[in-house]
């Protein structure tokens, strides 16, 4: 757990990490939008620990009308905008 959140630059710290690891629960995020490259890392040298890539969203236009395409939290559900309707 340490290593792991070591290598997360120490969010969320060892105590909250192996509070999750040993939760019943069959499945926890340790931490979401991870570099990829310590993604790889922890998952080499731990292979118990998986990953999953979330893609970001991209505006076209930059900020060109993105508060009014709106956004999405982690799982997917919208937030405000159009995303929200």
């Amino acid at each position: 757990a340490a290593e792991v959140s070591s290598r997360l630059g120490n969010t969320p710290d060892t105590a909250t990490v192996l509070k999750k690891l040993r939760s019943n629960e069959t499945f926890v995020y340790l931490a979401r939008a991870v570099d990829p490259a310590i993604s790889d890392a922890i998952t080499t040298k731990f292979p118990e620990v998986g990953s999953e890539r979330q893609d970001l969203r991209q505006y076209p236009g930059g900020v060109l009308a993105a508060n009014i395409v709106g956004g999405i939290d982690w799982d997917g559900h919208g937030l405000l905008g159009l995303e929200d309707s």
